[in-house]
C-alpha cells in the first residue's frame, strides 16, 4: 500500500545543517490554499496524485487527494517549517524531505516508500485570482514520464499568446526535435488545461512564474508530471548564486529507478559545492561542479556532471529551477532546484542572555555569514537596545574600521580599528577598539565586540541585542533579535550554597557525585565562572582537585597540581560523551558532571573520582567559589569535608 506524504500524518522540521543562519521561513508561511501534483517510479508505477489542501497560519491542513487509479480521500494534518525552509516529516519511515522556495509559492518534496517505489510532489500555493493575462509571455517547459513510455522526458520553449495559444519547439529524449503548438486556458482559480491534452491538469504558483501538472500520457497508461517557468527577460550569473534545495526523481519502468534530495550552495561564479542523498544510500554524496545560465535563462553544468543531455530553466522570480537529463545508465530525471538564500546571513551571538553591571567593559562574540565567502560581506553591526540612545555599532571589512552611532542613532561618533587603542562613546557607553577583534575565515567574519556600558545605560528590564550584516551588493540580513543583557546600576557580589553531600568518606579510585549550588541576586546570568576546590591545606589551592565551570562558554576545567593553571587542551561541555581531564590527585568525568541554571541560582553535579595518591589519611576542605560578570567574587570557602580510604 503506498504511503502519501499528506495522509493524516504530522510534518515537524529536521535542521538540515546550514548552521545557525538567520531566519528566512516561518509557519504561516504555509498559510493559504495549495495545489499538489505527484508522480511516483519504481515498482508502484505508473502512479500520479493531486491534492487541493488548505493550511492554517498555524500550519494545520486539510483537504482531498485523488490518485490516477480515481481514488478520493480526505487529508489533514499539521506541518512545521525550519527557519532555512527544510520540511520533514514524523511518523514516517520513509526517506521524505521537502523545501520550500525563497519565493514562498512552491515546495518540492521527494520521499521513498516501503516497496520501494519513490515519488516527487510539487506544491503550489494559490493566488487570490488568475486571469489569462498570468499566461501571456515566454515559458520553458520541462516533462517527466514514468510507465510504459519511459524512460522519456521532454523540454520545450514557447510562447503563449493573450488568447492563449502558444507556438515553440520541443526536444525529447530521444533526441527528436519538432514544432509544438496548441492552446493553454487558465480558470480563475489558477486551474490551467490543454484541450488537446484532457486528462492534463495544471496549477500556477501564487507568483505566477510556474505551474506544474500532472496527467496521462498519450499512451493512456503512462503518467506524466510537467512543469513551465515563466522566463525573465534577462539573466546574469548572480542569478545562480545562494543556498539552493535540490530534489531529482528518476524513472526508466520498473528498475533503475530512484529519488534523491539535498542542497548546493552556489557561488557568483557559477561554481558549487553540497551534498545529495539518494534512497538508496544511507551516506550523502558530495558534489561539486560549476554551473552557467544564458542571458535568456537556460542553465546548464560546465563541469562536474555526470548527466547527459542535461537542460534547465530558471522562473522569473529567480527561486526555481526546473531541469531534465538522462541518466548515464540511461534512466530519465527530473530535476528542481529552490532557492533558499542568497543574502548574507547571521549567525549566533555569545553570549546570548547576559547580566553586568555598568562601568565593566564586556565582550560579544558574534558570527556573520556569507554564502559566496566572507570576502562577499562589507559591513556588519551589532546594536544594543534602540536606534535611539543606544548602542549602535558598525564594522566596515574594506577599510578594517569599527565604528559607534550617536545618541539619535543617524551618524557615527568617530572610527577606530579593532585591536588598536582607543574608545568611541556616546551617553550610553563605549566601543573599546583596542579589545575589540575580527577574524575572517571561510564563509563568515567573527567579531568580538568589547562594551563598556555607562550608568545611564542600566535597567532592570533586560535589552535585546539585534545583528545586520550587509553585502557587498548591499544586500542584507537582520535586524535579527540574538539575545539579552541586563545592565544592573550597581553589581551585587556572588553568593556561596551548599555541598552535598558535605560530610563524606568513600574509597580511592571510586567516582563521587558533589553537588554544589551557586548563586548572585542579579540572576544566573551575571555568574561567570564557578568553583570546586578538594584540598588538604587550609589555605592555597595547590595539590587538590580544584575543577571550574565556565557559564558563558559552558565548559568545564581541571586545574594542575599546582592549582594555579588550568589543564592544557582541558576544556570539555558537560555531558560530553567519554570526556575526562586529570591530574595527579583526581579526574574530573565530563559526561558524569552536568549543570543546571534557573532564576539566581546555578547548580553544578561535580563527579570527581580521586586517585590513590591524594588518600593521605587527611581529611580533604570542600571549598567554593563564584565570580560575576563584573570580576566581583566570594570565596575560597570551606563547606564540607571528604575523607577518602586508600
Amino acid at each position: 500500500m503506498k504511503i502519501k506524504i499528506i495522509a493524516l500524518v504530522t510534518f515537524c522540521i529536521a535542521f538540515m545543517v546550514v548552521s545557525a543562519w538567520g531566519s528566512v521561513y516561518q509557519i504561516s508561511d504555509f498559510e493559504g490554499t495549495w495545489n499538489v501534483n505527484c508522480m511516483s517510479n519504481g515498482p508502484s508505477s505508473p502512479w500520479g496524485e493531486r491534492a487541493l489542501i488548505t493550511f492554517a497560519a498555524d500550519g494545520s491542513f486539510s483537504g482531498t487527494t485523488t490518485d490516477s487509479t480515481g481514488k478520493t480521500e480526505p487529508v489533514s494534518g499539521t506541518f512545521a517549517i525550519s527557519l532555512d525552509g527544510l520540511i520533514s516529516m514524523i511518523g514516517n519511515a520513509d526517506n521524505f524531505n521537502c523545501r520550500m522556495d525563497l519565493g514562498k509559492t512552491v515546495i518540492v518534496c521527494t520521499n521513498q516508500w516501503d516497496d520501494g517505489s519513490s515519488e516527487m510532489k510539487v506544491f503550489t500555493k494559490k493566488a487570490t485570482s488568475y486571469s489569462q493575462a498570468d499566461l501571456v509571455g515566454n515559458w520553458a517547459g520541462h516533462t517527466l514520464s514514468d510507465g510504459p513510455s519511459s524512460p522519456w522526458w521532454l523540454k520545450t520553449s514557447i510562447t503563449i499568446a493573450a488568447d492563449g495559444s502558444f507556438t515553440g519547439t520541443k526536444t525529447d529524449s530521444t533526441g527528436l526535435v519538432g514544432p509544438s503548438s496548441g492552446s493553454f486556458y487558465i480558470s480563475t482559480d489558477g486551474v490551467i488545461t490543454i484541450p488537446s491534452v484532457p486528462s492534463l491538469q495544471c496549477n500556477m504558483d501564487s507568483g505566477k512564474t510556474m505551474f506544474a501538472c500532472i496527467g496521462l500520457m498519450s499512451d493512456g497508461v503512462s503518467i506524466q508530471l510537467k512543469i513551465l517557468t515563466k522566463m525573465a527577460p534577462s539573466y546574469t550569473l548572480t542569478d545562480l548564486s545562494g543556498v539552493w534545495g535540490i530534489h531529482d526523481l528518476a524513472t526508466a519502468g520498473k528498475s533503475d529507478t530512484f529519488s534523491s534530495y539535498g542542497k548546493l550552495t552556489i557561488k557568483k561564479d557559477g561554481s558549487f559545492t553540497g551534498s545529495l542523498h539518494y534512497t538508496d544510500t544511507t551516506i550523502p554524496d558530495s558534489v561539486n561542479g560549476t554551473l552557467a545560465i544564458s542571458s535568456d535563462g537556460i542553465v546548464t553544468p560546465t563541469s562536474g556532471n555526470s548527466n547527459h543531455d542535461m537542460h534547465c530553466s530558471m522562473d522569473s522570480g529567480k527561486t526555481f529551477i526546473t531541469c531534465t537529463a538522462t541518466q548515464s545508465s540511461g534512466s530519465s530525471e527530473m530535476i528542481v532546484f529552490t532557492k533558499l538564500s542568497s543574502y548574507p546571513s547571521i549567525g549566533t551571538l555569545s553570549p546570548a542572555i547576559f547580566v553586568s553591571a555598568a562601568g565593566v567593559a564586556q565582550s560579544f562574540t558574534a558570527v556573520y555569514g556569507d554564502p559566496d565567502s566572507n570576502t562577499d560581506i562589507k559591513q556588519v553591526f551589532l546594536r544594543v537596545d534602540n536606534f535611539v540612545n543606544g548602542l549602535y555599532l558598525r564594522y566596515d571589512k574594506a577599510i578594517n574600521k569599527l565604528y559607534l552611532y550617536n545618541d539619535a542613532g543617524t551618524a557615527t561618533v568617530g572610527s577606530c580599528t579593532p585591536g588598536v587603542a582607543g574608545k568611541l562613546s556616546n551617553t550610553q557607553g563605549a566601543l573599546n577598539c583596542g579589545l575589540t577583534t575580527v577574524s575572517k575565515a571561510g564563509n563568515s567574519i567573527t567579531v568580538k565586540w568589547n562594551i563598556t556600558p555607562n550608568v545611564a545605560f542600566a535597567s532592570v528590564t533586560p535589552k535585546n541585542m539585534y545583528m545586520l550584516v550587509r553585502d557587498m551588493s548591499n544586500l542584507t540580513a537582520g535586524w535579527i533579535d540574538k539575545g539579552n543583557w541586563t545592565i544592573t546600576a550597581v553589581n551585587a557580589k556572588p553568593t556561596l550554597g551548599t555541598v552535598s553531600p558535605a560530610l563524606v568518606t568513600s574509597n580511592t579510585d571510586a567516582p563521587m557525585l558533589f553537588t554544589v549550588t551557586y548563586s548572585d541576586a542579579d540572576g544566573y546570568a551575571n555568574l561567570k565562572t564557578v568553583e570546586f576546590l578538594a584540598i588538604e591545606a587550609a589555605t592555597g589551592t595547590a595539590n587538590g582537585i580544584r575543577t571550574r565551570y565556565d557559564i558563558v562558554t559552558n565548559k568545564l576545567y581541571l586545574y594542575d597540581d599546582a592549582g594555579a593553571t588550568m589543564i592544557a587542551g582541558g576544556g570539555c561541555i558537560p555531558g560530553a560523551t567519554g570526556k575526562t581531564i586529570s591530574n595527579t590527585r583526581g579526574i574530573l568525568d565530563c559526561q558524569g558532571t552536568s549543570v543546571s541554571k534557573s532564576g539566581n541560582m546555578v547548580t553544578v553535579k561535580w563527579l570527581i573520582t580521586p586517585k590513590a595518591v591524594f588518600a593521605t589519611g587527611i581529611n580533604k576542605y570542600l571549598k567554593l567559589k563564584a565570580t560575576d560578570n563584573s570580576n566581583a567574587y566570594v570565596g575560597f570557602a570551606n563547606k564540607g569535608t571528604w575523607t577518602i580510604n586508600p
